[in-house]
């Protein structure tokens, strides 16, 4: 199954997928895909958080992909 890519590139220039984990300034999310935007889900709930462009741009410092729920489901 193919993944959505976001647009977006984390710190070190990765792209971030829908489905993957990302650190932001130490703290883990998903990204999530919902009603035609991606999103941030927190990673024990799964519920939305925020817009990953707003979450990213105006609430992180620095971001990294760390994995993504099909290869690391826990």
């Amino acid at each position: 199954m193919d993944r959505l890519w976001s647009g977006m590139f984390d710190s070190n220039g990765t792209r971030i997928y829908e489905g993957d984990i990302l650190n932001c300034d130490g703290f883990r999310f998903i990204v999530g895909y919902e009603n035609t935007q991606f999103v941030v889900l927190d990673i024990v709930t799964q519920e939305f958080v925020a817009d990953l462009y707003e979450y990213l741009t105006i609430d992180c410092f620095s971001y990294f992909v760390v994995g993504n729920i099909r290869e690391n489901p826990n």
